[in-house]
């Protein structure tokens, strides 16, 4: 399973879905589960998006920018607007000061 965003397509979970039993739910086509804080929603698709199918280097993925891009675009295209505000001012209060 893909966590899929327009500059990135990173692995979230690899392994059995025996494992998180009890936390699955299917609905006509998506699937969810809870896992920690989150809810995830996968919806079926015939192949993997181009972005997908590119590696990318360790050095990419240790990098504190390209982490914090992946979140904030995340966080941007797939979670609640009044939450991205929220952050997005804690944020700015944060770095402005710095």
């Amino acid at each position: 399973m893909y966590d899929i965003t327009q500059m990135s397509c990173l692995p979230v979970i690899q392994g059995k879905l025996a494992k998180l039993k009890g936390a699955v739910h299917l609905s006509n086509d998506t699937l969810s589960f809870e896992l920690g804080f989150d809810s995830y929603f996968f919806e079926c698709i015939r192949e993997l998006p181009v972005l997908c199918q590119q590696k990318v280097p360790d050095s990419t993925l240790s990098d504190s920018i390209f982490n914090f891009e992946v979140f904030a675009n995340t966080f941007k295209e797939q979670k609640n607007a009044r939450l991205r505000m929220l952050l997005l001012k804690v944020l700015f209060q944060t770095f402005h000061r710095a």
